[in-house]
Formats: C-alpha cells, structure tokens, sequence
C-alpha cells in the first residue's frame, strides 16, 4: 500500500517493519476521528510503547516519522475546517 505524503511523494508501506505496519493501521483510524492533536499524539505513543500484541516498544523509522507528520498535517488541516 502507498500511503500519499504530498502530491508528488509517497511512501510504500511494505518498506516499513510489520510492527510499524501494525500501528500505522491504528493509527489512520485514529487520524480521523481525533479532536486535538495531542490526542493524536498521546494515540501515536501509547500504540507505538505497547507494540505489536504488546510485544514492546516499537523503534520509529525515518519512514514511518515521515508518515506520521503527514498525518499530523492532514489533522490540523480537518481541525481547521472544522472550526471555521
């Protein structure tokens, strides 16, 4: 799967570790239906402690940052629509 960072940029999925793969799942969820971006935050850590089936924490990639401050991005963008 890629998953879109800019018009012009995306990442594929399977360059990421399983783990990674696993929490990313979780996390896509939770990018759609967090109120605050420190919700997403606190989502993000406690997923990326726990690991995988509670296997321990899971070591972030440069990849899966990349990722993840996309995600972030889109956030801030839903929140702003959101509220204006």
């Amino acid at each position: 799967m890629l998953f879109q960072l800019s018009q012009w940029e995306s990442i594929d999925t399977a360059d990421l570790t399983s783990e990674e793969r696993h929490i990313l799942q979780k996390l896509v969820l939770w990018q759609s239906s967090v109120r605050s971006l420190d919700e997403f935050h606190t989502h993000t850590q406690k997923a990326l402690s726990n690991g995988w089936n509670r296997s321990g924490p899971v070591p972030r990639s440069r990849n899966l940052d990349r990722i993840l401050a996309a995600m972030e991005a889109n956030i801030i963008r839903r929140l702003k629509q959101e509220n204006s």
